[in-house]
């Protein structure tokens, strides 16, 4: 991939500082009381330029959504492109990295949670749809780690997408645990939780 060019990175600057500052905004106001003016205000960007970028804030909200799945599609990916160690070692590193990044953007996660039951069926129709395709691909090549890990025999013989789905749904309970009470959710607790996934509660 060729480098940017300083006026694509200019731009490129300018799109994520008006993205950052408009989840600052819907953290502060709600998705529904917050205005373009006030992300204006907060970018210190006029009107004018924002709207070059986004053509109203159900675009930027759409693009905040989207840009978060595609990170956390990249981490997967860049696991996967790595390979190291074994299937279980990748599974905990994805585990790892997915609450890391959840932690890191924590203002995102707390908006999405809070309003997409009345945004996303509203205002952004086809963003569910969008997401959910998304999902359905990482959890396909969590899968792959999966079966690969059941030849190696790291893991039960269960059917590997089901495997996929469970680990997505407990990755994303945890990152909403932690949002609530992020004082309580140290390493170890952490630890507690993926090894009660991989182990299963059976005495």
């Amino acid at each position: 991939m060729e480098p940017l060019s300083r006026k694509e990175r200019e731009k490129k600057r300018k799109r994520e500082e008006i993205l950052a500052a408009a989840i600052s905004v819907f953290a502060q106001k709600g998705y529904h009381g917050a205005t373009m003016a006030e992300i204006s205000q907060v970018s210190e960007y006029p009107l004018g330029t924002i709207y070059k970028f986004f053509q109203g804030k159900e675009r930027i909200y759409h693009e905040m959504v989207m840009e978060t799945g595609v990170a956390l599609g990249d981490i997967l990916l860049d696991i996967i492109k790595k390979n190291e160690g074994s299937p279980k070692d990748q599974i905990r590193k994805c585990f790892n990295e997915y609450l890391k990044y959840g932690i890191q953007r924590r203002e995102y996660f707390l908006i999405y949670n809070s309003q997409r039951s009345s945004i996303d069926a509203v205002l952004v129709p086809n963003i569910n749809k969008s997401i959910n395709k998304l999902h359905n691909k990482m959890n396909e090549l969590l899968a792959d780690i999966f079966e690969e890990g059941i030849k190696q025999g790291e893991f039960k013989d269960h059917p590997p997408l089901e495997i996929a789905n469970v680990f997505s749904s407990v990755v994303f309970s945890t990152i909403w645990l932690i949002m609530g009470d992020p004082e309580n959710y140290g390493q170890k607790r952490l630890d507690s939780i993926f090894s009660i996934f991989m182990e299963g509660v059976y005495a």
